[in-house]
């Protein structure tokens, strides 16, 4: 439940974005207006609807489709984990989200330089009939969101898992590496490092150890690094049943000293995590294990 000063920093929210935040589910044959800020933060809302409208024209269906993305304004990062919550469970994108964990530097003049996670993959779906994807993302202040991702899809073969690396722009754009077909257990880690040389961040996918994806993109400074598992389906088709699943020997580096870092950590639908903490007094952090409880898409 949220006490005073969290709904207070709702209100000013509201406020401050009158017909901009939509806190509820909307008619299902609007266009989404994706607001500029909110991408920096939830970009997943036009990552879904890409995919979305990708599996479908697979299938040459016809659909409608309604993708919300959540507003969150610089603020004082002690409430920012608990807007969060209560802003993502009562918005809707146009698929579903289930639980997930998330960090930022959003409200200080930080950014994340370098992250890692490793996902031990879970069993098949039961009864996917859609677009699956987990991951780890990141969004950055060019709009880009920058992620590993683990997906499937029934139409290609039978919905084994598979992994690449990919990063979607705001223009609605990707760039995307090699996909691989992986196995239940495997460990897929997921790898993102600014080069200062370039200026661009590079990104790896490994199966095992062993490279198998890579991509660099030009994408400004990430400012938020958090665990998606979302669903993309033409209605009333569902995801099904997805088994419930760890992630692994996450670490974040920002890229200056920050003491408060761990105060941007949060959870949310049943997700459970080790505490986060600091190896270098600010720099790096990290959480050891998050694990995802089974989801059902409805």
């Amino acid at each position: 439940m949220l006490g005073a000063s969290a709904s207070s920093g709702l209100d000013d929210i509201r406020a401050a974005w009158s017909g901009g935040v939509l806190l509820s589910r909307v008619d299902q044959s609007s266009v989404p207006v994706l607001q500029e800020d909110a991408r920096r933060f939830f970009p997943s809302a036009t990552h879904i609807y890409l995919i979305r409208t990708i599996f479908l024209l697979k299938r040459g269906s016809d659909f409608t489709s309604s993708d919300r993305s959540n507003m969150i304004p610089s603020m004082l990062r002690s409430t920012v984990a608990i807007i969060l919550l209560f802003l993502t469970s009562s918005a809707n994108a146009g698929g579903s989200k289930g639980p997930w964990f998330y960090t930022s530097t959003l409200g200080t003049d930080g950014w994340i330089r370098e992250a890692e996670t490793t996902l031990v993959v879970p069993a098949q779906p039961a009864n996917n009939k859609g677009y699956l994807a987990l991951w780890l993302g990141m969004g950055t202040t060019s709009k880009d969101f920058i992620q590993g991702v683990v997906a499937s899809n029934p139409h290609e073969r039978d919905g084994q898992w598979n992994a690449f690396a990919y990063t979607l722009h705001p223009t609605g754009s990707v760039t995307e590496a090699d996909h691989v077909f992986i196995q239940v257990g495997d460990h897929v880690t997921s790898h993102y490092i600014y080069n200062d040389a370039t200026g661009k961040y590079d990104q790896s996918v490994k199966v095992n150890g062993k490279l198998v994806s890579t991509i660099s993109t030009s994408s400004g400074h990430a400012e938020s690094c958090y665990s998606g598992l979302e669903c993309a389906t033409d209605a009333p088709e569902t995801c099904g049943l997805i088994p419930a699943h760890k992630w692994i020997n996450t670490r974040i580096v920002v890229n200056q000293v920050d003491t408060e870092f761990y105060s941007s950590f949060g959870t949310r639908g049943g997700t459970t995590a080790s505490e986060i903490y600091t190896s270098d007094g600010g720099t790096t952090w990290h959480i050891d294990e998050a694990h995802i409880p089974a989801y059902t898409f409805n």
